[in-house]
């Protein structure tokens, strides 16, 4: 089956929402952080102090890669070793990003950290 091409573009919008509200209100953002190099995985955005994650998850309306079966399961391994590793994945939506509620726990969760 094809990619669902309006789905790519719901997910780099997603990506940008998030770039822009991570950046602006948090320092020492790190886009695409790589944290397991044996399995070459990366992070949307990762604050390495802090072991703290944000996964952008994009299509989840559209049939997206994190919705299909073999998306969603990758996912798990991926978040499953990153908590074995310490780190604590905050996982949201584009409406989770857009009303505010992502940056909200993403606040509270580097507040807790710090």
């Amino acid at each position: 089956m094809d990619a669902d091409p309006q789905a790519a573009v719901d997910e780099r919008a997603e990506s940008t929402v998030c770039i822009a509200g991570a950046r602006r209100k948090t320092a020492g953002t790190a886009a695409e952080y790589r944290f397991d190099a044996m399995r070459r995985w990366k992070f949307d955005f990762a604050w390495p102090n802090w072991k703290i994650v944000v996964e952008c998850e994009g299509g989840i309306w559209a049939q997206g890669r994190h919705t299909r079966a073999l998306g969603f399961e990758a996912d798990c391994d991926k978040y499953n070793a990153a908590t074995v590793q310490g780190w604590r994945v905050l996982r949201f939506t584009r409406d989770m990003i857009q009303n505010g509620a992502a940056m909200n726990l993403l606040t509270r969760a580097i507040q807790q950290a710090a």
